[in-house]
């Protein structure tokens, strides 16, 4: 059965973010910050400045626990569970999910909650800082189905098996066509064949996923788009199937 928004987000409670508004942030950063730090989060948090937030470990959780941003990954993991559900559907012993530039491990343990009996997840991000936090929520939470490396694309290969999903968040950013056929082959090489790989993407300036620009290159690398959700006005789920 598909998971419901509510059941998502029941998942987030139980990895330690519970959802705040942005004037409930605001007034615990400026209670516990010096006026001109707390000016320069709250500023950074509106905007969703991940890397400048990512500068104050102590204010992560709270700061992905803001309205906005569990909306985007609810909507992320609701594509995502639908796949999940699909494959738990037909009886497979075991399921495989990486998570690709996991940050913190939000997702991948909420993902683990939900899935405690059925699914492996492997979660890498290259910064061994947010991959000690994401291994702390992991034990905290007592999920045992999730494993965490410090990896970047490139060399993740080396270290997990193929999966059945890939699912990358906003961890792919590229600034031209090169760019973009590299970063999608290395984690198309990481997914069985069949597999899917569903990304986040911020489309500002570039274009709908959608458009015949990506589509081609979709192509190119073996992919072919199998659909798309908006998230915002200019952020949107693929789901993505390896030829």
């Amino acid at each position: 059965m598909t998971k419901t928004f509510t059941e998502i987000e029941k998942a987030f409670n139980a990895v330690g973010i519970n959802q705040i508004n942005i004037e409930e942030f605001s007034r615990i950063i400026q209670k516990e910050h010096d006026t001109n730090i707390a000016d320069v989060i709250i500023s950074e948090a509106k905007k969703m400045q991940w890397n400048v937030i990512y500068q104050f470990p102590e204010i992560i959780d709270l700061f992905h626990s803001l309205d906005f941003e569990i909306d985007i990954r609810t909507k992320l993991l609701s594509t995502l569970t639908n796949e999940i559900d699909n494959l738990v559907g037909k009886d497979i012993e075991q399921i495989y999910i990486a998570d690709a530039g996991c940050g913190v491990g939000i997702e991948s343990c909420a993902l683990g909650w939900m899935y405690k009996d059925s699914v492996n997840i492997s979660g890498y991000d290259p910064k061994p800082e947010r991959i000690i936090m994401a291994a702390r929520r992991a034990r905290k939470t007592n999920l045992d189905n999730i494993t965490f490396h410090i990896s970047d694309h490139e060399k993740a290969a080396e270290l997990i098996q193929p999966q059945d999903i890939v699912f990358a968040g906003n961890s792919i950013y590229y600034n031209n066509i090169k760019e973009f056929k590299q970063k999608y082959t290395l984690l198309k090489n990481i997914i069985k064949p069949q597999g899917l790989l569903i990304v986040q993407s911020y489309v500002r300036n570039r274009g709908g996923l959608n458009r015949p620009f990506h589509l081609e290159i979709y192509k190119q690398i073996g992919l072919t788009l199998e659909s798309h959700s908006a998230c915002t006005v200019d952020i949107f789920n693929a789901t993505l199937r390896v030829k």
